[in-house]
């Protein structure tokens, strides 16, 4: 039996937290009190803008766990079986834009006659905003625990000299959040009603428990013969995302945690930055409410594999094989409350014109991944070992959910009502990788190939010296396109329509011009644009790592290590993916890398 318990306390602020810098370059709304004491988040179109992100960041966190196994053989059978409990207590602090966030896009100062030209920084030197959002948590920081329970069964079947059969179920539930004063709240979908947690009939988590996920495994493998083993195996897996999903928290809602948002019409501004951030409710600032859908689905994914390993000789192996998942009940982030394109204000066309935005996270989402995977691993054998691995493989999903690799928003549909559309890439999609990495002992000195008996000085300056190698090569990531000036006027982005394919040959592809960028215009006016999500694709990446290190004896019982290290030894620039901002002066452009160039280093070690 197993007992634990872990402290972990997380406490990220921004570098001016408690300047109130926002307050003293005569921004007003965005330093109002003890943790919204920075500068406020600007975004500007087609620039780098600024942005204090999600800080302050407040996450102390107590776990505690007990778990047993227990084993039991009987003939051909191998029989395992456990339980666990793990219990999780957190306090959170991390509300979007604490101390305010504006947004410019260009929007005021495009052209009304065909809505393009506009121009983020123009609007932001004009004070013209298109949106801001303010955040505060009044009740001060909640305090939330959940559990998770968890039982297997498993049998390994020696079925014969050559088959073993692997057969197991495991149950997994999982309690939704509670709040240890009831302070959290759900908005209704439909009845655009609160409901309080621990009144009016709701539970103290408001949210149901799921107490059908049992999921079944199965594992096989065959040796076919004395060099060939056949294995194939399939299994479902139940798992809990209650520690994703951002800011979209029951107990990051109102009334307990305050949101607002403005979003103004393309031709009608309602902020200024002589005005300062709203942080009052009032016709134009609307509370930001937040859902998830009461039934709790429990997100889960199953996976399937088929492998063949053939050993080549006496110290090489190969194999290949395929893997397959499908994701169903993903957590995705959403808007569900984008207006309906058209003209005028934003709210008025809204499904629930008395709030802004309703940020969810919905079990909704489906994913699929199909790969090849083929390696080659010699053990180490004559002074030399090695894997080399490659993948061929396609990863789709509807959106980032709760983590995204590139950055993508989290809440990235265009059109939640639509949301097939955005199924497309993953934003983990690398269609091809390469790895190889080796291990290479260098036949000379002491106890090696040539100058077995060498002297003392010939051996530490050529013998005993090894070389490691690592080298990566893989396809580039997906990115979305969006245009820089939403002409939609839903409040959020737009994408553009699609008229080719986007993506051009390496050959002319420049950190200038990555993709072609005259394949997107802008839809018609109060339109949503019918370019998908993550169509084009960014740049490749290739580097490769050297080491070279070697052993000096100084006596029977101390010696030095000497470490050479090469990073990137060919000092290959790996870029980051383009602008996707359609319309701006950026766009198609790469400004960013996302490895270091070559660096060397050098080490000693004393080891006895």
């Amino acid at each position: 039996m197993a007992l634990g318990y872990t402290r972990f306390a997380l406490r990220v602020v921004p570098l001016d937290q408690g300047f109130n810098i926002a307050q003293r370059l005569g921004l007003q709304g965005a330093n109002t009190g003890q943790n919204a004491e920075s500068m406020a988040s600007l975004s500007i179109s087609g620039y780098q803008g600024y942005s204090s992100s999600n800080l302050p960041e407040i996450v102390p966190q107590n776990t505690w766990q007990i778990s047993d196994t227990v084993s039991y053989t009987k003939g051909a059978h191998s029989l395992r079986f456990g339980a666990s409990i793990i219990h999780n207590g957190f306090g959170f602090f991390q509300l979007g834009a604490p101390s305010g966030s504006l947004s410019f896009t260009g929007v005021y100062t495009n052209n009304p006659a065909n809505s393009s030209g506009g121009n983020g920084f123009a609007d932001f030197l004009l004070g013209s905003a298109a949106s801001s959002s303010k955040s505060a948590a009044p009740f001060g920081v909640p305090y939330e625990t959940y559990t998770e329970y968890g039982g297997f069964l498993q049998d390994t079947w020696r079925a014969t000299d050559r088959l073993t059969v692997n057969l197991g179920v495991r149950y997994d539930l999982f309690t939704p959040l509670k709040e240890r004063y009831n302070r959290q709240s759900d908005y209704l979908l439909g009845t655009g009603t609160l409901a309080l947690a621990g009144q009016g009939g709701y539970s103290a988590s408001i949210l149901d428990t799921q107490t059908h996920n049992f999921s079944p495994r199965v594992g096989l493998a065959y040796r076919a013969g004395d060099k060939t083993v056949v294995r194939a195996a399939y299994g479902l897996f139940y798992f809990n995302e209650v520690g994703a999903g951002g800011s979209t928290r029951l107990f990051i809602n109102n009334p307990f945690a305050a949101q607002y948002a403005v979003s103004c019409g393309a031709t009608a501004p309602c902020l200024s930055t002589s005005t300062g951030i709203p942080n009052v409710p009032s016709a134009n600032n609307l509370p930001t409410m937040v859902y998830q859908p009461i039934p709790n689905l429990t997100p889960n994914v199953q996976q399937w594999n088929f492998t063949v390993e053939r050993q080549l000789g006496a110290s090489l192996v190969a194999r290949v094989g395929y893997v397959g998942t499908r994701g169903t009940h993903l957590n995705l982030n959403l808007d569900e409350n984008v207006a309906t394109p058209g003209p005028g204000a934003v709210a008025a066309r809204r499904p629930y014109p008395s709030v802004a935005s309703i940020s969810g996270w919905e079990p909704r989402g489906p994913s699929s991944y199909n790969g090849l995977q083929a390696s080659m691993e010699k053990r180490f054998a004559s002074g030399l070992s090695f894997l080399a691995a490659y993948t061929y493989s396609k990863s789709l999903d509807e959106g980032a959910g709760g983590n995204s690799s590139t950055g993508e928003s989290r809440i990235n549909i265009q059109n939640p009502q639509n949301l097939s559309a955005d199924y497309g890439l993953s934003n983990f999609n690398y269609g091809q990788r390469f790895t190889l990495s080796s291990v290479y002992q260098a036949p000379f000195g002491k106890g090696r190939k040539f100058l077995s008996n060498a002297g003392r000085w010939t051996d530490a300056l050529v013998g005993g010296w090894q070389i490691s190698s690592i080298v990566t090569a893989q396809s580039g990531a997906p990115f979305s396109v969006s245009l820089s000036t939403p002409t939609a006027n839903t409040g959020t982005f737009t994408r553009p329509n699609r008229t080719c394919d986007g993506n051009l040959p390496s050959s002319k592809q420049t950190i200038d011009a990555f993709y072609d960028t005259s394949c997107f215009v802008a839809p018609p006016l109060y339109t949503f644009g019918n370019a998908g999500r993550n169509i084009l694709i960014g740049p490749g990446l290739g580097t490769w790592d050297l080491g070279a290190d070697k052993d000096f004896a100084l006596t029977e019982r101390f010696g030095l290590q000497f470490r050479s290290e090469f990073f990137n030894v060919l000092n290959r620039a790996n870029f980051g993916l383009p602008n996707g901002s359609i319309g701006s002066a950026a766009q198609g452009t790469i400004r960013t890398v996302i490895t270091n160039a070559r660096q060397i280093q050098f080490a000693l070690r004393l080891h006895w």
